[in-house]
């Protein structure tokens, strides 16, 4: 039983590492394209300079603390979200607005960060859901086989009471 939790966990785990990973590289590629479609619109002194190494380590730090906060929150029967979210979205709306105003060079890493930490907390409240359900799922399918069980119990004592009361042996009793 815990050999089959750890799996699952390990399979949650990869799965959000794997997600913030595509989407720090996605956001690396589309950066450069901006990065490079702007530097030849806008003249040297405005040419902008993008940290690739930097927009990863946020996008996937960013991503992977959404997607962790997502998957609580979706995975959880209690009104989490109500709670969560506001908590979430102003952690991250403030957090950009200080380094927006701080340094205006961040922009393009704040707003990386922010599109990550969006996309992620919405893929593990999805994640989460999805696996509450299927838990849902499983232990409805448990009380259902428990249920069928005493019913054939139930029939099979029937039956064999019919045939006590003809003066027959029990179901199952060959000899």
């Amino acid at each position: 039983m815990y050999k089959d939790d750890l799996l699952l966990s390990l399979e949650k785990t990869s799965v959000l590492l794997g997600c913030s990973l595509v989407l720090s590289l996605a956001a690396i590629f589309v950066l450069s394209i901006f990065n490079l479609a702007r530097n030849r619109i806008v003249s040297d002194r405005a040419k902008m300079e993008v940290s690739y190494g930097a927009i990863l380590g946020l996008v996937l730090v960013f991503g992977c603390l959404a997607g962790v906060i997502g998957l609580l929150m979706g995975s959880s029967r209690t009104a989490a979200a109500g709670n969560v979210l506001p908590v979430a979205l102003t952690f991250i709306g403030g957090l950009a607005m200080f380094l927006i105003t701080k340094e205006s060079s961040q922009a393009v890493n704040v707003s990386a960060s922010v599109l990550a930490f969006s996309l992620m907390l919405l893929f593990g409240t999805v994640m989460g859901s999805y696996e509450r359900a299927r838990a849902s799922e499983q232990a409805d399918l448990k009380t259902w086989e428990i249920e069928r069980q005493k019913w054939l119990a139930q029939r099979e004592f029937a039956i064999n009471a019919y045939r006590n009361s003809l003066g027959l042996k029990p179901m199952g009793d060959e000899n």
